[in-house]
C-alpha cells in the first residue's frame, strides 16, 4: 500500500509532469469547435489526454440494468486490455457479473487492471479484490489514508476502443434503485481515457504502462474533451462549469445530488441569472437524500441562489445520481463531478465535455424532463422552515465541502 506521503508525492510529480502551459489543440480539431467555445477548450486542454478529440460515438446511458448488461458484454468481449476504477464497488450478487468478467479475462491472459478505492470497500475484506491476483488481475489500491483527495473516477476502457465514465458505481442501488447518467464511448477519445486512467495506476503504486493509440474517428462523431481534475492545483472542471455560466447566453441547466458550491461557483450561478441567463438547477428531494445530513447541507445554499435568481427543484421521484449540465443547445457534460466543495476542490474527478448540438440536444431533453418532474423552491418555501432546521442547515453548512 502507498504511504501517506508517496501518494501526495507521486500525485505532485505527475501532475507537473503531465500539465504543460498549453497544449497545442490540432487545426481541424479546432475548426470543428464553435469559435465562442475555442477559449474554453484551450483553456481546459492542459495535458495531451485533456486535447478534445473528434469522431466519437456516444451512448448516454440511464438504465441501471442496461448498463450492467453493456459493461459486462463487453468485458467478455474484450479481446486485448481492460482498465476499470470506480469510486464504489459493493459486493452485491450483480456486482459479481463485472467481478467474474474480469477474472475470466485475467485468466485468458489479458491485460487487466483494476484500482479499488480503500475508503469506499472499509470495512469490506480486501479479499474480494485481491482473490482477483489469482486469475492474473492487477489490483492497485487507493489508499484509505490520507482521507483528502479521494479518488472518485469511474471509468472502465476495453481494448483502447470502448470506454464506460459517468455517475454509476458497481452497486445494486445503480443497476435497480436510482437515477443516474453514464456514457459508452467509442472513438479517440478512450485513449485520453486510458491515459487518465494511466495517472491513478501510477499515484496507487503501479509500473507505468503503454496507451493504446487512439482509435479511429467516425465520421459522424461527437467532439469530446475529457478533463481530469487535480486536487490542490487548478480545478479544472469548477473552472468549466465557470466559465460555461460565465458565458451563457440563454441558459444553463444542470442536475447534481449532492450541492455545496464553492464560492466561486456560487458567484458565478449569481452572476449568470443576473444577466437574464436561465439557471436551473435540479435536485433531489430530501426525502430521497440523508434527510439528517446532506439535504440540509443542500438546502443551506438555496436561499442566497434563490434571492440572485438561481431557480432551484427538487426532484418528486426517486433520488437522481447524475451530474450532467447544458448550456445554450451547444456544449454539455457528463461525469462524476458533483456540484459541491468535495468534488471541485477535494477529489480525484474527471468530466467529459461536448462541443455538439444533437448530444447536447439529448442532455437538455433529458434534463426537461426532470424538470416536469420536480417542484421550485420558493423564497417562502425556504422563509417558511421552522428556526430549528435553518440553524441545522447553517451548522452542517461548515462541514458540507468535507463529506
Amino acid at each position: 500500500m502507498a504511504s501517506r506521503f508517496s501518494i501526495l508525492l507521486t500525485g505532485i510529480l505527475l501532475s507537473a509532469s503531465l500539465l504543460r502551459a498549453q497544449d497545442t489543440i490540432p487545426a481541424p480539431v479546432m475548426e470543428a469547435i464553435r469559435p465562442a467555445y475555442r477559449p474554453l477548450a484551450e483553456m481546459l486542454a492542459v495535458s495531451r489526454f485533456q486535447i478534445p478529440t473528434l469522431g466519437n460515438h456516444v451512448e448516454l446511458i440511464t438504465n441501471g440494468e442496461q448498463y450492467l448488461y453493456s459493461l459486462t458484454t463487453d468485458i467478455l468481449n474484450a479481446r486485448q486490455s481492460i482498465n476499470m476504477e470506480y469510486f464504489a464497488f459493493r459486493r452485491h450478487p450483480e456486482s459479481d457479473y463485472v467481478r467474474i468478467g474480469l477474472a475470466l479475462k485475467g485468466l485468458e491472459k489479458l491485460d487487466v487492471r483494476y484500482i479499488v478505492e480503500d475508503l469506499m470497500q472499509f470495512p469490506k475484506r480486501r479479499s474480494y479484490f485481491d482473490n482477483l491476483k489469482l486469475a492474473g488481475v492487477g489490483i492497485q489500491h487507493y489508499p484509505l489514508f490520507p482521507l483528502n483527495p479521494r479518488n472518485h473516477q469511474k471509468i472502465v476502457t476495453i481494448d483502447g476502443k470502448t470506454g464506460y465514465m459517468g455517475g454509476m458505481n458497481i452497486a445494486r442501488q445503480y443497476f435497480y434503485e436510482w437515477n443516474d447518467t453514464h456514457l459508452r464511448i467509442q472513438g479517440p477519445a478512450v485513449s485520453s481515457m486510458e491515459g487518465i486512467f494511466v495517472k491513478m495506476w501510477r499515484i496507487t503504486g503501479g509500473q507505468l504502462f503503454s496507451v493504446n493509440p487512439p482509435a479511429p474517428p467516425f465520421e459522424d462523431g461527437v467532439t469530446i474533451q475529457l478533463v481530469a481534475d487535480k486536487p490542490y492545483w487548478h480545478h479544472w472542471n469548477m473552472q468549466a462549469y465557470i466559465w460555461a455560466l460565465d458565458h451563457a447566453q440563454s441558459y444553463f441547466y444542470a442536475k447534481t445530488p449532492y450541492f455545496s458550491p464553492p464560492a466561486k461557483l456560487r458567484e458565478a450561478l449569481r452572476r449568470a441569472a443576473a444577466r437574464g441567463v436561465d439557471v436551473r438547477l435540479v435536485l433531489p428531494n430530501p426525502k430521497t437524500l440523508d434527510e439528517a445530513i446532506m439535504a440540509p447541507i443542500n438546502q443551506s445554499y438555496y436561499r442566497g441562489l434563490v434571492r440572485g435568481g438561481v431557480k432551484i427543484y427538487e426532484s418528486n421521484g426517486i433520488f437522481d445520481h447524475s451530474k450532467v449540465f447544458v448550456c445554450d443547445d451547444y456544449l454539455s457534460s457528463v461525469g462524476s463531478v458533483n456540484m459541491d466543495g468535495r468534488a471541485m476542490l477535494f477529489n480525484h474527478e474527471v468530466n467529459a465535455y461536448f462541443y455538439d448540438e444533437a448530444l447536447s440536444g439529448q442532455i437538455k431533453a433529458m434534463i426537461l424532463q426532470a424538470l416536469e418532474n420536480s417542484t421550485e423552491v420558493t423564497l417562502e418555501d425556504i422563509d417558511g422552515r421552522p428556526l430549528a432546521y435553518k440553524i441545522w442547515c447553517n451548522i452542517l453548512r461548515i462541514a458540507g465541502p468535507l463529506l
